[in-house]
């Protein structure tokens, strides 16, 4: 099964981008974006800062995520969740 980050490390390596291990590091590896400026791709995260959620913005205001070590993967309301705060991966000069 996967983590959270875990789930997005591996999601984004499938595409040929490497991403940090552990949600913090994910959250400082994204160009930090406001919730009114997310994209489909883009990362949603549960703090403003160090984070200990990690999910990816997937477009009508859903997002997917693996809850927890052993759960499914879920696709949640973005809206409705504690996901507050956004990070943008795909327009990083160094994965174009």
């Amino acid at each position: 099964g996967f983590d959270c980050s875990g789930y997005m490390q591996y999601i984004f390596a499938a595409h040929g981008i490497t991403l940090p291990r552990v949600s913090q590091d994910q959250q400082s590896y994204c160009q930090p974006i406001s919730i009114a400026e997310i994209k489909p791709g883009d990362l949603v995260f549960n703090h403003q800062s160090n984070s200990t959620h990690v999910g990816m913005y997937i477009g009508n205001d859903m997002f997917i995520h693996a809850p927890h070590t052993g759960d499914v993967i879920k696709i949640s309301q973005l809206s409705t969740s504690n996901m507050k705060y956004s990070g943008r991966v795909l327009n990083r000069t160094d994965n174009q």
